[in-house]
């Protein structure tokens, strides 16, 4: 429905008082115009929200895939310490970007968490059990023909990384970052959009996908999930980031084959 206003200190709609220079009525959503430009009911304003949050999601899942593609192009086949380093400041710098529009939100997601009996539970056991079954699936096909696997760890050991520099690159630098690029900036852009569930799911799939690690899709992704529910239940990304913690340190410190 559209209106016209009056009276610029009067919503048409619902004559609720708003500001002399409101666009929007804070009480029905009606945009208060003048003749030449239509109004804009609650409903349209929030769809567009919605669409921008989405927009921005899809954008900052774009570029960290453009960087891991690039990556790959210019990785000839050591890791070398620099290009490993390089490739976190820039996943850093695109994290920020991203994350600048919500920053509130995003400093609030580092606020202490609030663990309970499940939480703990899924922080002890689900990195555990998808490392297992992302070892399981690789020691199975990896002697068979034409598969490739990468080892990340092996390869700063062999560009003369110590384990210092190994466990930041690896251990910290990663999960820090990516929590905060897809369970806290995705996440938190799409919930509103697409519901808690299914926006997990989504951010869950694309999380995997980005690895470009094909015989690890399922358990990379059931480990997002696991994040993803830590996240939304501790209300803090500290959990999900410790959690991809220990994901990604198990195989420094069982000394055996990783992704």
């Amino acid at each position: 429905m559209d209106f016209t206003a009056s009276d610029p200190l009067r919503c048409p709609a619902c004559s609720e008082l708003v500001g002399a220079k409101a666009e929007f009525c804070a009480a029905c959503g009606v945009r208060i115009t003048g003749e030449s430009r239509p109004a804009v009911t609650l409903p349209v304003v929030r769809a567009q929200h919605a669409w921008k949050a989405v927009r921005s999601a899809a954008f900052c899942y774009l570029a960290l895939l453009a960087e891991v593609v690039v990556l790959r192009v210019v990785d000839a086949g050591e890791r070398t310490v620099a290009l490993s380093a390089a490739a976190d400041l820039v996943m850093l710098l695109i994290v920020v970007v991203f994350a600048w529009p919500i920053r509130g939100t995003i400093v609030r997601l580092l606020r202490l968490p609030r663990m309970d009996p499940v939480a703990w539970a899924l922080l002890g056991v689900g990195p555990a059990c998808c490392w297992l079954a992302n070892q399981a699936i690789i020691s199975t096909t990896d002697a068979l023909p034409g598969v490739l696997t990468s080892d990340p760890i092996a390869e700063l050991r062999l560009a003369g990384a110590s384990t210092g520099v190994v466990f930041l690159l690896v251990g910290v630098t990663p999960p820090l970052f990516e929590e905060l690029a897809f369970r806290g900036v995705m996440l938190e852009r799409i919930h509103n959009s697409f519901g808690v569930r299914p926006a997990a799911i989504v951010v869950s799939i694309l999380f995997s996908i980005l690895h470009l690690a094909l015989l690890s899709f399922v358990p990379l992704a059931v480990l997002a999930l696991v994040l993803a529910s830590l996240r939304l239940r501790t209300g803090s990304l500290w959990p999900a980031i410790v959690g991809h913690a220990l994901f990604n340190l198990m195989t420094l410190l069982l000394a055996s084959r990783g992704t």
